[in-house]
């Protein structure tokens, strides 16, 4: 009984590691049906598509069509069998895919970064020009009163 607890329990952590996982992956152009296989295939290693499919909860038919755009894509590859079922993992494609995000996520942010500075350095432009602006009224209030 414990041990169907523990394996019960690891099962619906991995899953929740997938679902978030995905949600990365939507985030960078893959459909989530593919991502959630993706993900899978990330954490667990090589996995056969009957597997995958009962993994996931969806049928072979859709699994095998997944599977087929994920080959296409680069994203996966048949690494092997076991009996005459194939095994699936993901390929550098997928790595360099990620990599590729992350890049552009980096350079994004350098460049928010240099937009927040710009706007540090007009704030700090503003507040002299404001103590200019001040200092000149004082000296034309004070030439007033000769």
């Amino acid at each position: 009984m414990f041990l169907k607890y523990r394996t019960g329990s690891i099962v619906q952590s991995l899953l929740l590691i997938v679902r978030e996982l995905t949600k990365l992956l939507y985030r960078i152009g893959i459909p989530e049906s593919q991502g959630r296989i993706l993900s899978a295939l990330l954490l667990l290693g090589p996995l056969t598509q009957d597997y995958l499919a009962s993994l996931l909860g969806c049928s072979i038919s859709t699994m095998s069509e997944n599977l087929t755009a994920l080959e296409a894509k680069g994203l996966v590859k048949r690494v092997g069998k076991i009996g005459r079922k194939n095994l699936y993992a993901t390929t550098k494609g997928f790595s360099v895919l990620v990599q590729e995000h992350l890049e552009r996520f980096l350079n994004d942010l350098g460049e928010l970064i240099k937009r927040i500075e710009m706007n540090e350095q007009y704030s700090r432009l503003k507040m002299e020009l404001e103590h200019v602006k001040q200092a000149v009224r004082r000296v034309l209030s004070e030439l007033d009163q000769e």
